[in-house]
């Protein structure tokens, strides 16, 4: 069994934006065929849903994601 893919980038890439991608970051470019920085964008849009008081896990529903991704979301 291999590494998981963000490990392997963390590991193999040296650009240092790569470096600091999130799970969620990775599974919503993966999900969405998208850049780091759309994928961005969508978390800091769910970043601010949370931050007026919706819970985060139904953020992550909402979105079509697991609650393995809170803390993605949470700081």
């Amino acid at each position: 069994m291999g590494i998981p893919f963000y490990l392997w980038i963390e590991q193999n890439l040296k650009n240092k934006d790569m470096a600091k991608l999130t799970e969620l970051c990775l599974a919503i470019m993966n999900r969405e065929d998208c850049t780091q920085e759309e994928a961005e964008a969508l978390i800091r849009d769910m970043k601010e849903r949370v931050q007026d008081g919706e819970d985060p896990e139904e953020v992550l529903f909402d979105e079509g994601f697991e609650p393995d991704y809170i803390f993605d979301i949470l700081y």
